[in-house]
């Protein structure tokens, strides 16, 4: 199991920045392609209407959902569900759980024999 922590103002300046970029890149790029490349095949033919970004938006929604219906089972990503009810997965869990609180204790530990230590 992995946890999303996000600090302070930093943090979710940059998750809003990673987040307009994955539109840019995923959205917004292909889309003023897709217009670019419908405005220069329109050019060659008569009466075939100029296309704007919102026309190239839903263009190309059009095209990745049309390739999504149409591959289907030859999808490069997938995603899983893990079963927490799993007893390897859980032993492997509070395992990891444990780890992390001796390592801490020690890392406490430590601090306050070393504050200790400057105190003398």
């Amino acid at each position: 199991m992995k946890i999303l922590k996000i600090n302070g103002l930093r943090g979710v300046v940059f998750v809003l920045f990673c987040i307009c970029c994955l539109a840019t890149g995923f959205i917004f790029f292909p889309s003023w392609a897709c217009m670019h490349i419908w405005n220069f095949i329109a050019n060659y033919f008569y009466q075939i209407p100029k296309m704007e970004l919102i026309h190239g938006v839903i263009l190309w929604a059009i095209i990745a959902l049309s390739l999504y219906t149409c591959h289907k089972n030859k999808s490069f990503i997938s995603f899983q569900r893990v079963n927490p009810y799993n007893d390897q997965f859980m032993k492997g869990l509070i395992q990891k759980l444990k780890e992390e609180k001796n390592q801490s204790t020690l890392n406490e530990n430590l601090k306050q024999n070393e504050f200790d230590n400057t105190q003398k």
